[in-house]
């Protein structure tokens, strides 16, 4: 868009023809033009820029939490999108928590989760305390070279192992293998996928509990249990195997570690296993925005 000259704001305003209130005065056009450039380009990149300072506060690795100048709880919100320049690289966020504003240090603290370098749980570009600048947000779905795919929001642990455990107590749950996943600030999809197995090489029952737990040691949520069992004669090894899997939506308001644990209510049952040798065990957390 070429300016408006002088000579072309003196044309309008002498011209009898434009009502007084749309000729110029004093107004500078090219002053307006200029916003309304500025104004397209957003519309096309779907980028506004962020007019408050931002500070590092710290890191857990993909998340962040961020101090925003001012009092901005009225102004973002949690889904918003974010684009930053932090030591000398462009990084891709999303806001899961905003955080009541500190009057005495006049900022307010954003938590987010960086975008993700899937399937390491870690970000591209993990955030450093050094300055953040060229900071933009957005609220449509797929501003300008935003990694919108699920995996660049997906925190994943995966097992190829047979974790096991041998001779379990009957009703006592046992995290297998040290298996886990820690799941950060935010609204997840939490899921699992396991080929659960029980075996007993006597009695006429074996059976495997699964289920996914804040805790080492017991179920937290029965949302997350599952159940399989197998039943033969008096005599004779009794084995069970079979794909077994929960999710559930959650809020995480702090880091919390989720543990896929394993029980059996057979007495004397010589296993309960989790077979990832025979199918990848799996727990995910899939951000909901």
């Amino acid at each position: 868009m070429a300016k408006i000259t002088y000579a072309d704001k003196v044309s309008i305003n002498i011209d009898a023809n434009i009502p007084e209130i749309n000729k110029t005065k004093d107004t500078n056009i090219n002053e307006i033009k200029e916003v309304v450039n500025n104004n397209d380009e957003e519309f096309l990149s779907g980028w506004i820029p962020i007019t408050e300072t931002l500070t590092y506060v710290s890191v857990d690795n993909p998340s962040a939490i961020i101090n925003f100048s001012g009092d901005v709880t009225a102004k973002y919100q949690i889904a918003d999108k974010l684009k930053l320049t932090n030591n000398s690289n462009v990084s891709y966020a999303k806001i899961v928590y905003v955080g009541t504003y500190d009057n005495i240090n006049n900022v307010t603290p954003i938590t987010i989760i960086q975008s993700i370098n899937y399937p390491n749980n870690d970000a591209y570009y993990a955030l450093a305390n050094s300055a953040i600048t060229n900071v933009y947000f957005s609220r449509i779905y797929n501003p300008l070279e935003f990694p919108v795919a699920k995996n660049n929001w997906t925190l994943i642990s995966k097992s190829n192992s047979n974790l096991s455990k041998t001779t379990p107590t009957s009703n006592i749950w046992y995290n297998l293998g040290d298996f886990n996943l820690p799941v950060k600030v935010g609204d997840w999809t939490i899921a699992y996928d396991v080929n659960a197995e029980g075996s007993t090489t006597s009695g006429n029952q074996a059976n495997c509990y699964s289920t996914l737990s804040t805790s080492v040691n017991s179920e937290t949520d029965i949302d997350f249990t599952s159940f399989s069992r197998n039943t033969a004669p008096a005599t004779g090894s009794v084995t069970i195997s079979e794909k077994q899997s929960k999710y559930k939506i959650m809020r995480i308001n702090s880091p919390t570690t989720f543990y896929l644990n394993a029980k059996t209510l057979v007495t004397g049952q010589n296993s309960v296993s989790f077979r990832g040798d025979q199918g990848t065990t799996i727990i995910k957390a899939i951000l909901d925005y």
